[in-house]
């Protein structure tokens, strides 16, 4: 259905701006990415903020990974130190 994780990024994108956004325009997708996939803003009182990590599989990789190709990057720092932001807010 998807050639690769960043066109499933965008249909998840798609999907909040569509079913999320045209209902409350305070809450919005950023369209840039750096430390996580997916970034949902919440501008209305409380304000948050979402952090979504996708994993898209396919059969001839055989295994979903995270990181740097070197095992090194912000993902595997969240999974190995568990900032306590992080446990509570990222999905």
């Amino acid at each position: 259905m998807f050639g690769d994780e960043r066109e499933f990024e965008a249909h998840i994108r798609a999907l909040v701006t569509t079913h999320i956004t045209s209902a409350n325009p305070d809450i919005y997708p950023l369209k840039n990415k750096k430390a996580v996939d997916i970034l949902i803003c919440k501008d209305s009182p409380p304000p948050e903020l979402f952090f979504i990590e996708t994993k898209y599989h396919q059969v001839k990789h055989g295994r979903l990974g995270f990181g740097g190709r070197k095992g090194g990057g912000f993902q595997p720092e969240i999974v190995l130190r568990k900032p306590a932001y992080f446990e509570s807010n990222l999905r």
